[in-house]
């Protein structure tokens, strides 16, 4: 049997950074026992100043089929993850960042130094090469990439992309002659359908719309703001998510006090993930115009609570008018955002029970965690 030995930053119960976790727990929920897991991670959740309660740390504790070691801040240093590195015995080595400091370029650097071999790794830069990732403290990025590549730091390992633009992305910096594997993320699973599931009626003339996410410029809140200054019909539109970019906020609040009085907009605060999915049921639309996604859960996520969603061309969920599910838009056409807005505003039930089959069909199709699971292990025993 393979050992994988993983590291990510944030891990389960920790749910606010996002994708990245649900990629790693969906992985580790879905292997079972094919694989023997180790995660090593921090003790707590995006910006969060205390650890997850109930929680053992500095040790290795079960979960599901996997052993997880919850680090303390105060012990998350370059020895630690040495001491790691030595005491398990690993077969391959899964990180999931590319510039994270401590959870990969230590990594990647430890291993050159002290191992002199980085082949029994397997990368996963999470979006973090799409334009608009690097677009955000670029001159640092392009300093360690630059730095990387002229000591070949990356040569000799593998590459995961979860989409073939992400693959893309990654051949663009580090050139053809690299080993990537194109193996989507595990699915969350597949939804009931919406009509006859306690959801409430859609309204003529009304559109409950919903933003989850974190509050950054890389998921384009403030885009969505000014799409909805510029649409008919009274809109309730609610936004969940810490604030991880406090300037950012700022702007967004600003553009909010310019909305016309038929859109209503609420902060709603941090959703617990828990309840996701049962609160996009109680939503016509989810818009999420981000800059860039390698995978995007909380997309999947909506399309599990039967809710339609309007999405930027970002993303590797493509065709989703095609197939009732919802639309992926250029960030260049903003009229085709405000046009279906004001289309959606006007419907009434009769058409989400049509677009909430379309959704569950579309979530069966693309659910094939058997094919996933048979690539996943191919990948980590080559």
């Amino acid at each position: 049997m393979q050992k994988i030995l993983i590291f990510t930053k944030y891990f389960y119960p920790g749910f606010k950074a996002g994708g990245p976790i649900q990629s790693i727990n969906n992985f580790v929920k879905s292997m079972d026992e094919s694989l023997e897991i180790f995660v090593f991670t921090t003790d707590r959740d995006f910006l969060d100043q205390s650890q997850y309660p109930g929680i053992s740390v500095e040790q290795w504790v079960e979960y599901n089929n996997a052993l997880i070691y919850y680090c303390s801040p105060q012990n998350l240093k370059i020895k630690t993850i040495r001491n790691i590195l030595r005491s398990v015995n690993y077969d391959k080595i899964y990180l999931n960042s590319f510039f994270d400091f401590y959870f990969s370029i230590a990594i990647i650097l430890i291993k050159l130094l002290f191992f002199r071999y980085t082949q029994d790794i397997v990368l996963a830069p999470r979006g973090e090469f799409s334009k608009g990732a690097l677009g955000i403290k670029t001159i640092k990025k392009r300093i360690y990439i630059s730095v990387s590549k002229l000591l070949n730091f990356y040569r000799r390992i593998t590459w995961h992309a979860t989409n073939s633009s992400e693959a893309q992305d990654i051949i663009s910096i580090f050139g053809k002659n690299i080993n990537v594997n194109i193996i989507q993320n595990f699915p969350k699973g597949i939804p009931p359908l919406r009509h006859i599931d306690g959801r409430k009626n859609k309204e003529e003339g009304h559109l409950d719309v919903i933003f989850l996410s974190r509050i950054a410029r890389m998921k384009n809140l403030s885009f969505a703001l000014k799409v909805l200054k510029n649409v008919s019909g009274y809109i309730d539109f609610d936004i969940y998510g810490p604030v991880d970019d406090v300037s950012y906020w700022k702007d967004c609040q600003q553009l909010m006090q310019s909305l016309p009085d038929n859109i209503n907009v609420d902060y709603m605060g941090v959703l617990d993930h828990s309840k996701v999915v049962e609160t996009f049921k109680e939503y016509d639309l989810f818009f999420l115009p981000t800059l860039g996604e390698n995978h995007g859960h909380v997309i999947n996520e909506a399309l599990l609570g039967g809710c339609p969603v309007l999405i930027s061309d970002q993303t590797p969920w493509k065709d989703l008018d095609k197939e009732n599910a919802g639309w992926n838009v250029p960030l260049s056409n903003r009229k085709k955002f405000e046009d279906i807005i004001n289309f959606l505003v006007d419907q009434n039930q009769d058409y989400y029970i049509e677009i909430s089959k379309g959704i569950n069909n579309y979530i069966k199709k693309i659910s094939n965690t058997k094919y996933l699971k048979k690539n996943y292990y191919s990948l980590f025993s080559n």
